[in-house]
């Protein structure tokens, strides 16, 4: 991978532009897991074992929430953001690497765009970006369905095969590849995946691939 190789830099936000070990993901599932019990008036067993089914047929639990229970989108966004954020650091060194690439570059995510902004604050990130696509933009629908990825790629104006797509969520990367995308599986080595086809490359850590990139320029 070329510094020059691409027009567009997409990334995904959480596990991404920072590592799993801050936790902050698993204080999201926790909230989610406390809603549905709310929410539904069931106990938390069911409530995890719905939590994962929704999120496996749909990709995420809400839209498995909104098509089997009509909640509010918006109240169940409001409630599983109100996560701890003080473990996450600011990375400077991103920051520099993400300013210093050239192209577009753009956030995809399925969580909210308050949530973007408050972990790129956090991250020092909040300027690097030239927009932040999140699940309300898409209409509720997520990633990985298609329909997520032609309002993106629509919204933006990105031509496909031109993108860079980051993402530590395999199944994310699928529909990114059918539409022409360069993929970047960001996850620990033990979770490398090769011989996957909608796989390209592989990162154990955004910063320092990326600081990698910056140096073949």
């Amino acid at each position: 991978m070329g510094r020059f190789s691409f027009n567009y830099w997409i990334f995904d936000l959480d596990n991404t532009l920072y590592p799993p070990s801050s936790l902050v993901m698993k204080q999201v599932g926790q909230r989610i897991r406390s809603f549905i019990q709310q929410y539904l008036d069931v106990d938390m067993i069911i409530a995890a074992r719905l939590q994962e089914e929704y999120k496996k047929k749909y990709g995420t639990s809400l839209r498995g929430l909104m098509l089997h229970h009509q909640i509010s989108a918006d109240e169940f966004l409001e409630y599983v953001h109100q996560v701890d954020l003080a473990a996450l650091e600011t990375n400077q060194e991103l920051a520099y690497i993400i300013r210093e690439i050239p192209g577009n570059k753009y956030i995809f995510t399925n969580s909210t765009i308050k949530h973007a902004n408050n972990v790129l604050a956090k991250l020092d990130l909040n300027d690097c970006f030239d927009g932040i696509f999140d699940v309300r933009c898409a209409g509720y629908i997520p990633k990985p369905q298609d329909e997520a990825y032609q309002e993106f790629i629509r919204h933006y104006g990105i031509k496909a095969e031109e993108a860079i797509f980051f993402e530590d969520t395999a199944i994310n990367l699928i529909p990114a590849a059918a539409f022409g995308m360069t993929t970047v599986l960001v996850a620990p080595e033990s979770s490398r995946q090769n011989l996957i086809p909608y796989i390209h490359y592989h990162m154990s850590d955004v910063t320092d691939g990326l600081k990698q990139i910056l140096n073949q320029g």
